[in-house]
């Protein structure tokens, strides 16, 4: 068992796609397509006869500090999705992702963008109002 356990184990500080997909709570295709398009950083391990896609802890951090799921804005708030797409496509940000774009069922924006959009949103609103 000791043997099997450690010859079976993955690479610390690596997970597979699926758990990726459990982690970022979205279907494995979003991962896999994400992977695909090099939104999210791969490596290859060998595992049994064939390669399988790991992808560091690393690699998820800086993919959550760079993009953010239109959904995931959406819940925060607590606005439709199609609603959050048609405000961004409204103020010039396009997503990086999506089902119109590279057919991944999920909408990804650039953090960046997003943040600097809803910043300005917010202080224009405020500024408004006596």
């Amino acid at each position: 068992r000791t043997w099997f356990s450690a010859v079976n184990s993955q690479p610390s500080g690596e997970l597979t796609l699926p758990e990726v997909a459990n982690r970022l709570d979205v279907k494995q295709e979003v991962i896999y397509s994400l992977a695909r398009s090099g939104f999210i950083q791969v490596t290859l391990r060998k595992s049994g006869r064939r390669p399988e896609q790991r992808v560091s802890f690393s690699a998820l951090e800086a993919f959550e500090m760079k993009y953010v799921f239109g959904r995931e804005i959406a819940r925060k708030l607590n606005r439709s999705p199609r609603s959050i797409l048609q405000f961004f496509e409204s103020e010039g940000v396009r997503p990086v992702a999506g089902p119109g774009i590279d057919d991944c069922r999920q909408v990804l924006f650039d953090r960046q963008a997003v943040s600097a959009t809803l910043d300005g949103y917010s202080v224009a609103t405020h500024s408004c109002t006596p």
